[in-house]
């Protein structure tokens, strides 16, 4: 068993983007053996992790536990047929069924079990960006003429390190509330916040404040519904003001905040990439086949903004050019119900949270080997799962509350 959690851990930081990105990217150690050998490692991964999933549990009987993922993932494995690039859609395709293997492997875990992979996984990012900060400065913090110094330690930008730091706060947070723990915890999350605030990630920051503001709204909701609720409104009429002073002096405060208003360009970008979805608005344009710089459809987009970008810095406009109306409709659908089963699960409420907010602005909703997608696969199959065994629990007693009774006496 310990090197089943061994393992989770591995797969976990692994699909942070840690290291490998790094060691590959131009802008790093520019490695080029790696970008071979990252592939090759992660279908080992999906391999090892299928046989655990064969020995712990009956796997189809876990897949149909969820059918909204199960016709998601049908629907990318048939776009294919009308991809403009039908063979990188079918190996795209596969790598994702080979990521949906690590999230059902990760669901045969506890809970706790869950929050300590976060932990290790976390810790292991934070110990070793900061190694690296400290001794390969050069590859860890990126050059002024880009981003201004901007600290992105093992990843491959600071947006990344932003992200996984916020991760990293919120799963010692957790981890500390729940098992009444203070010094570690504090260490880590000190930590972690000087990472993200040094990765000058902005989208991140806001993500950590809005996180910050839900939690003790959770951990109310559990106890007294009524006063979480009211508070909840009352911070939302306050937001609707904040918004609405903000969109009539948004000039001055981007000018003092020394932002744009386009949002680093991404709102130009959006109107673009809307435009190209009502092209193809039922299916898309098949599962990674919008992206092929000047050679595929987002040629269109790489004329009219000149930073060429390589997706859609949202998540919601990803998966609507990929899969269409119809695919974002199935996983609106699974969303929406695993915010219905996690209402009483904090964590597993503010990971949706976390992951509802953040593909505002970048993406990371249905992408093979995430650590975001991976998690979001976890907890809905681990959910599902916990809200079938509730539900037959209840049917038994409500059909034999004499025999629950009489047994309770033994």
């Amino acid at each position: 068993m310990l090197g089943q959690r061994i393992f989770a851990v591995i797969l976990l930081f692994f699909s942070t983007e840690a290291v490998f990105p790094l060691l590959r990217s131009e802008n790093g150690f520019n490695i080029s053996v790696f970008r071979e050998i990252e592939p090759l490692l992660w279908i080992t991964f999906y391999v090892i992790a299928l046989v655990l999933v064969i020995k712990k549990t009956d796997v189809f009987e876990t897949l149909m536990k969820n059918k909204l993922i199960l016709i998601l993932m049908l629907e990318i494995s048939l776009s294919s047929l009308w991809s403009s690039v039908p063979e990188t859609s079918v190996v795209k395709s596969l790598f994702l069924i080979g990521t949906l293997i690590v999230g059902l492997f990760l669901a045969t875990f506890s809970k706790k079990e869950i929050i300590n992979f976060l932990i290790w996984t976390s810790s292991l990012c934070v110990i070793l960006s900061i190694f690296f900060i400290l001794f390969f400065p050069q590859y860890a913090i990126q050059p002024e003429e880009f981003h201004n110094n901007a600290w992105r330690g093992i990843f491959s930008h600071k947006n990344i390190l932003g992200r996984v730091m916020v991760m990293s706060i919120l799963s010692w947070s957790v981890y500390g509330y729940q098992n009444k723990k203070i010094f570690i915890p504090f260490i880590f999350i000190v930590s972690s916040l000087a990472l993200l605030i040094k990765s000058q990630s902005q989208t991140s920051i806001s993500l950590l404040l809005i996180l910050a503001l839900v939690f003790p709204l959770v951990t109310l909701f559990r106890k007294e519904r009524i006063l979480a609720i009211s508070i909840l409104f009352f911070l939302l009429s306050i937001v609707t003001a904040l918004t609405f002073l903000f969109l009539q002096n948004a000039g001055k405060i981007a000018a003092l905040l020394g932002r744009d208003l386009t949002l680093t360009g991404r709102t130009d970008l959006w109107i673009i990439i809307w435009e190209m979805i009502m092209k193809n608005p039922i299916l898309g344009y098949g599962y990674s086949g919008f992206w092929q710089g000047m050679e595929g459809p987002s040629s269109v987009v790489w004329d009219q903004v000149t930073w060429h970008p390589v997706f859609s810095h949202n998540g919601y406009l990803e998966v609507l050019l990929q899969t269409g109306f119809v695919g974002m409709l199935i996983f609106t659908m699974s969303f929406l119900k695993n915010i219905v089963l996690a209402r009483n699960e904090r964590f597993y409420f503010l990971l949706l949270l976390f992951i509802l907010v953040y593909n505002c602005f970048e993406s990371t909703l249905i992408l093979p080997n995430i650590y975001y997608w991976i998690l979001y696969l976890t907890i809905t199959y681990k959910m599902s799962s916990h809200n079938k065994i509730e539900g037959i629990a209840q049917r038994r007693y409500t059909l034999h509350p004499n025999l629950i009774l009489q047994n309770s006496k033994r």
